[in-house]
């Protein structure tokens, strides 16, 4: 079984995406015999949206007859918000992980900051 851990749905100002639908990443699973994969939605980690970014993994998940997990994403510069929507998210089917991300955060790994999560 194949599962792929690093995996972003939506759209990032930065990068050309042309087709990103959650049915598209589908069919690229399906070809690519991946049976899950684990997400961190681009609204949340690159464009500080992350309850849009919530929403749609959620959606991800539902169309994807649960194949499309998802990660928690933790922010030490906001913490509580952080925390809030981790509470807010309870759905441990689809949200698996916690996704740290020192570098986009600006934050090494070693801080205080990240004990929360």
């Amino acid at each position: 079984m194949i599962i792929d851990a690093h995996f972003h749905l939506g759209h990032v100002p930065l990068f050309r995406s042309f087709d990103i639908s959650v049915e598209r990443y589908v069919a690229y699973m399906d070809r690519l015999h991946i049976a899950y994969c684990l997400n961190v939605h681009s609204r949340g980690l690159v464009i500080d949206e992350p309850e849009a970014g919530m929403e749609e993994s959620i959606r991800a998940y539902e169309v994807s007859g649960g194949r499309i997990l998802s990660y928690y994403l933790y922010n030490p510069n906001d913490p509580d918000r952080s925390i809030r929507l981790m509470e807010r998210y309870p759905q441990r089917e689809i949200f698996r992980a916690i996704k740290l991300h020192p570098s986009m955060h600006g934050i090494s790994a070693d801080d205080p900051r990240y004990e929360a999560a």
